[in-house]
């Protein structure tokens, strides 16, 4: 009986150890965050045999969901996708691992099995995108054969733009709207216009405007293209520089009425017609002031609260026309959340009426400035955060101001990570620039070595001294960085010498679980603001980093997270109160441990969940948030802030690539220079005594060039990586930089200033 049991237990641990491969068997994407790992750690070898692995086991699946797909998986579909892109991501990380080895054909075969088997499977960067392995498979191809080439330029084809040419410019300008129609409940929820004379209407408004559709089918240009414009698609076209044919296509567009008027708008605007733009854009408020469309982030975009900004944009920089728009308001209730079912719109279209003749006059105009308008006075503070020498003062108007040393301070602030060439975090090779000596002179490269390549030959010339970033962002009228003491050690005595010999100061982060830092999350699984273990590593990164940094005068101020509220690596988008409110749990700790009560911040994204915040975080100082609206500058931002959660805000990231498909480097560097002068002019106009008053000034992103964040490190990428409001519509997360690394050969010295540089040394200087 003894003997029997004893076999009989052996049979089940044996038929249970038969079994636990399978119980615990590993899924495609655990292969792949094993491959990254070890590409990390240079263990090549191991590489080969867990990607033959993961592809021996998943590959039958992979196939028959390739097989499924003509075109990339719609947008919230890719996980069903997940088994053929992590197939796909291990012949890719065994790719790369061949050709580290120097085994340029079996890399090339490898790259080649993506491109003919899995040409729509696709990869999730942390940094918010999915990106396509068989481009970068192709790119690599390239690469092996040819060695680094870059892409021809086909902007030099492109120069000439094709402009709008209008058939029928309307009658009126403005137009006067209560002639052919009626408002009602003007300022309310209920509001709507009632045309009453469509054809009156149509007359006075001409070609593209609402409700004018006849006067397009007319038009000479119209009718030699319209058989082909079945053929073109409307998105595509709208970002090339043939404004004409986008023109036409866009009237034919199935959009809802208030996208379709907000992008031909635009097109008229780019054209030059500015006439035909502002009608075109007021059209917007008094027909479809509750119009939405979708970001790429699939956040609401409200397209009348564009519409009028940029209205009040054009009216501004176009003084000779002589307008001013007023009374003009969209409030969307409920706006602030991803939920437009719950949206309620509060509606004034206002309306565009003549300046006074005393608003023309030359004298006049340079007497109110930039921003148009003369500053308020500056009354009684009725209202103080912060400490004795970092503080922030609210006056009796509503208006704030940060004052350091009881003197105003604007925060005319740059992101400072000057990555070398070749290095990225992605495989580990990231050095911590506070510390990186790469000639070993006892000098620390970046800060204090770098020179301006002035005519851009990649050489450094006899008159191309020494001068370090240090010294140039000084030069440019920078007072501070923003900085996080995650994942390096801070260089403690580079910081001090910033501030004591420069005089810049450094605003101190934490990415409170963003990414997963300091959460001690994995990536997978995410930081979660609700678990306790989670909630409590996160506090004690806080009180790490404010000891560390507590008795330095170096420090403005903290700063809390960056954009979480997108979700990457953490779920604050799916609990945002629990993210404020732990946030607020933050901002309390902090000021337990800081003796000179310096303000804390947040840096979230744009003003999503903004009520919540108010709610949940009323011991956070400053509302700080990463916004990329466009060259119109940030729209209804500063005010949606002083509505709702009444504090002093700033954009802690801000910035443009310089570069687009289809333009020249001189263009692309042209309209870098106007988005940034737009956005530090509107900050201005936002600031205490201006606008809506509570502007504390703006971070730039960023001062260099990063070439490790689209693929290859040593390779300054042209790939297009998400949807944006930039010169081509995309974002090219390598060409933020205030400054360019050249070709990369002298890395990490070589800077070359683009023009921002010298518009920010004016702005920044001015008394």
């Amino acid at each position: 009986m003894y003997k029997l049991r004893i076999t009989t237990l052996f049979i089940i641990f044996c038929l249970l150890l038969n079994a636990m491969p399978i119980l615990a068997q590993e899924t495609s994407s655990d292969y792949v965050k094993k491959g990254w790992a070890l590409k990390g750690k240079k263990e090549y070898d191991q590489i080969i045999v867990l990607t033959d692995e993961c592809i021996a086991m998943f590959s039958q699946e992979a196939d028959k969901l390739a097989s499924e797909l003509v075109t990339f998986p719609p947008k919230g579909e890719e996980g069903r996708y997940q088994v053929m892109s992590d197939v796909a991501l291990c012949y890719f990380i065994k790719a790369e691992a061949l050709r580290a080895q120097g085994k340029a054909n079996q890399a090339i075969d490898a790259f080649q099995t993506i491109i003919d088997k899995y040409p729509y499977a696709q990869a999730f960067d942390p940094r918010g995108w999915y990106w396509s392995l068989k481009e970068k498979a192709e790119m690599a191809i390239k690469q092996l054969e040819q060695g680094f080439v870059e892409e021809e330029e086909e902007e030099q084809e492109l120069v000439t733009i094709a402009t709008v040419k209008l058939y029928d410019a309307g009658t009126e300008f403005p137009v006067n709207y209560k002639k052919y129609g009626k408002f009602i409940g003007v300022g309310s929820k209920s509001y709507e216009y009632i045309i009453e004379d469509p054809v009156g209407l149509s007359r006075a408004v001409g070609e593209g405007v609402y409700p004018n559709s006849t006067s397009v089918k007319f038009d000479p240009e119209f009718v030699k293209i319209k058989k082909d414009l079945y053929k073109i698609d409307h998105w595509e076209i709208f970002n090339t520089r043939d404004l004409k044919t986008a023109f036409y296509k866009w009237t034919l567009a199935p959009e809802s009425p208030g996208i379709k008027q907000f992008f031909i708008a635009e097109i008229l605007e780019k054209s030059g017609l500015l006439e035909q733009a502002i009608k075109s854009y007021y059209a917007i408020l008094v027909h479809f002031p509750k119009s939405y469309g979708w970001t790429y982030w699939n956040t609401p975009w409200y397209v009348s609260k564009a519409a009028m900004y940029r209205l009040r944009y054009l009216l501004r920089n176009n003084p000779k026309l002589g307008l001013d728009l007023k009374d003009a308001s969209i409030e969307v209730i409920n706006g602030y959340d991803n939920d437009v079912r719950n949206d309620i719109f509060i509606v004034n279209p206002g309306r565009l009426v003549k300046k006074p003749f005393w608003r023309k006059i030359c004298f006049v105009r340079k007497f109110y400035g930039v921003c148009d308008q003369i500053k308020r006075r500056l009354t009684t503070i009725v209202d103080t955060r912060g400490g004795d020498r970092v503080k922030l003062v609210k006056y009796e108007d509503g208006d704030w101001q940060m004052l350091v040393d009881n003197k105003p301070f604007m925060v005319k602030g740059i992101t400072y990570t000057p990555t070398r060439v070749g290095e990225s975090p992605d495989d580990d090779s990231l050095q911590n620039w506070t510390t990186q000596d790469i000639n070993r002179n006892g000098l620390i490269d970046s800060p204090y070595e770098s020179w301006v390549d002035k005519n851009k030959n990649n050489i450094q010339d006899s008159d191309e001294v020494v001068v370090g970033d240090f010294q140039l962002m000084k030069e440019m009228g920078a007072n501070c960085i923003r900085l996080y003491h995650q994942p390096f050690d801070l260089n403690k005595d580079l910081l001090r010498d910033l501030h004591s010999r420069y005089g810049i100061y450094t605003i101190m982060g934490d990415f409170l679980g963003k990414y997963t830092f300091g959460s001690g999350a994995g990536w997978e699984e995410g930081t979660d603001y609700d678990n306790p273990e989670h909630k409590e590593n996160m506090l004690k990164s806080i009180e790490k980093m404010v000891m560390e940094f507590k008795d330095e005068s170096f420090v403005l101020f903290w700063l809390l997270g960056n954009e979480n509220v997108y979700g990457l690596g953490c779920n604050a988008d799916k609990k945002p109160a629990s993210f404020f409110s732990f946030a607020n749990e933050a901002a309390l700790l902090i000021k337990s441990l800081d003796p000179q009560k310096r303000p804390v911040a947040i840096a979230s994204g744009d003003i999503i969940y903004l009520d919540i915040f108010a709610e949940e975080a009323p011991d956070i100082d400053i509302f700080g948030m990463n916004a990329y609206r466009g060259k119109y500058g940030f729209l209804d931002l500063w005010e949606e802030i002083k509505r709702v959660a009444d504090r002093p805000a700033i954009s802690t990231e801000f910035g443009v690539p310089a570069y687009g498909k289809g333009y020249t480097q001189e263009e692309a560097d042209s309209y870098h220079d106007d988005y940034h002068r737009s956005a530090w002019v509107d900050i201005m106009c936002n600031s205490a005594g201006y606008g809506s008053g509570n502007a504390i000034g703006g971070i730039i992103f960023e001062w260099l060039d990063e070439w490790w964040k689209a693929y290859e490190p040593s390779r300054h990428d042209k790939e297009r990586l998400s949807a944006g409001p930039f010169l081509d519509g995309y974002y090219y997360e390598e060409w933020f930089g205030i400054s360019g690394q050249g070709d990369g050969t002298e890395s990490p010295f070589l800077r070359q200033l683009r023009k921002a540089y010298f518009t920010y040394k004016k702005l920044w200087n001015r008394k």
